[in-house]
């Protein structure tokens, strides 16, 4: 039914984790979830997935609230600094204070809303992580399938070439035989 007055839709913003890392998770760093279910501070290790930011810090085997958001964090350096182009694509986890474009395991922090001055605004909401990682997945199956493709004609032009060595070997040596008659 719709409405007719004023109603208090709930939120939910907060997520509770149990910390597993042997170092602390500080106030204000990028939060992930490993295969065991627990939060540990980001980084880029496969396996990982990105929560959100980490409301205080906790010690090791303490309760850690993870905000989900929109947050600025470092750009990261050299060929994974982000630049304004970069909006709107998937942020990377360089480490739990910064992001970047690329990495090795392209562990998705979420998505760039802004390239500003002093850092990088990234959507680090549930949804947005899913899709910053659908997009890295994307990326890395075309870059695999064009791999695939480049190694396919490789492979064609070397059957080619085989088939045509041996074409003029056998053209020469029906030759050759006609010419010893």
């Amino acid at each position: 039914m719709a409405l007719t007055s004023v109603r208090d839709t709930s939120e939910r913003q907060l997520r509770i984790r149990v910390l597993t890392a042997a170092t602390p998770i500080f106030a204000g760093a990028l939060v992930a979830v490993n295969a065991a279910g627990k939060a540990v501070p980001a980084s880029d290790t496969a396996g990982l997935r990105v929560l959100g930011r980490a409301e205080h810090t906790v010690a090791a085997d303490e309760k850690l609230r993870i905000a989900s958001g929109m947050f600025r964090y470092e750009n990261g350096a050299s060929g994974a600094a982000l630049t304004a182009a970069d909006t709107g694509p998937a942020a990377v986890v360089v480490d739990d204070e910064t992001v970047g474009k690329t990495s090795t395991n392209k562990i998705a922090a979420g998505i760039v809303a802004e390239v500003a001055i002093d850092g990088i605004w990234v959507d680090i909401t549930p949804g947005a992580v899913s899709a910053a990682a659908a997009m890295l997945a994307a990326a890395a199956a075309a870059t695999a399938a064009a791999a695939a493709a480049t190694a396919a004609a490789a492979a064609a032009e070397d059957a080619a070439d085989v088939a045509g060595d041996l074409a003029a070997h056998a053209a020469l040596t029906a030759t050759a035989g006609h010419a010893a008659e």
